[in-house]
């Protein structure tokens, strides 16, 4: 071969070709190889010499896949010279309009198939139900212990608005004060709702499926019966919370005060007694919530003297009759 003819490129009109907007010719909506091939008639006339893509194209040839990689892939390399090589096309096809041919494999058969990504089931949700009055670091140890367990985006502590002057004083918003100021709860995770052990609020933004723990002492998991509520056991696949909710037991709250495990009756007995001085009160206060602030301080102690005004004109004049509540 002399040089002119080992060179011959060198003189050639050669056309780059991006394949997938080039010619569509089965109706995909994406260009392919055998569009750039129902177009070389079209492209000798214009006097083109030589095509080759600048994509990595992926194709079949006698019966194996190929991919062209790299810029200026030269095709003339793997099948030779296309215009040679085609199959023969029908004599009424027009020879500047694309013919339809089967489409080559999407991929080629040496490339692996990604696997989908399998779906996960929905997180479980911790609720935390109460009454909290008013909340304390007894009821922060149940809190904490969720936190570690399911994740703090997980966990709602929930309670309604109702109030009662001798048993529950504290307002929900006093009590969402509390949480947040002494222990630093999320206030989108404190959720005001009418029934502690429903909580519509809560469930009614789950994704399908969520199973849903509640949160209790062993005495209040006795009165948590019937079909719907089941232990909770993490071993066991647990339903969503339209089919059922389960029971987690709560560790004890591991504070004492004034020899008494504490209680929201306790706390409230104490902070709304006149014979103890607002020096003891406030110690009192430092121990049940780790710091002291004037403003909670001070909350905690109207709340709790009102209500234990009410419990003794309640007492001289007959008991008023109280429902079971969770202090």
């Amino acid at each position: 071969m002399s040089d002119s003819q080992s060179l011959w490129w060198r003189n050639a009109a050669i056309y780059q070709v991006y394949p997938r907007s080039f010619q569509d010719s089965n109706g995909d909506g994406e260009g392919d190889l055998q569009g750039v091939i129902s177009r070389l008639d079209y492209l000798k006339e214009l006097g083109i010499d030589n095509v080759v893509p600048s994509e990595g194209l992926i194709f079949t040839y006698n019966g194996n896949p190929y991919k062209l990689t790299g810029a200026f892939a030269p095709v003339n390399q793997i099948i030779g010279t296309m215009k040679y090589d085609r199959a023969p096309e029908k004599p009424e096809a027009s020879s500047t309009e694309p013919q339809k041919t089967e489409a080559p494999p999407e991929k080629a058969q040496d490339e692996p198939v990604q696997p989908e990504t399998p779906v996960q089931p929905p997180k479980p949700i911790a609720i935390y139900p109460g009454r909290f009055q008013p909340y304390h670091a007894g009821h922060h140890v149940t809190y904490e212990a969720l936190v570690e367990k399911f994740g703090r985006e997980n966990v709602y502590v929930v309670s309604s608005d109702k109030q009662d002057s001798i048993t529950s004083p504290f307002s929900f918003s006093d009590k969402q004060e509390i949480m947040t100021s002494m222990f630093d709860i999320p206030e989108d995770r404190i959720i005001q709702v009418k029934n502690p052990y429903n909580p519509i609020e809560v469930t009614k933004g789950l994704p399908e499926g969520t199973p849903v723990i509640f949160a209790v002492g062993e005495k209040d998991a006795q009165r948590l019966g019937g079909k719907y509520f089941q232990k909770y056991d993490p071993n066991e696949k647990m339903l969503g919370y339209k089919q059922a909710g389960y029971v987690w037991i709560g560790p004890p709250p591991n504070l004492e005060v004034n020899g008494k495990e504490i209680s929201g009756t306790q706390l409230r007995a104490i902070m709304g007694d006149p014979n103890i001085t607002d020096r003891v009160k406030q110690e009192i206060f430092t121990k049940v919530y780790g710091k002291f602030d004037q403003k909670i301080f001070d909350k905690i102690i109207k709340g709790a003297t009102k209500a234990e005004e009410e419990r003794k004109i309640t007492d001289t004049h007959g008991k008023k009759k109280e429902e079971p509540t969770v202090s």
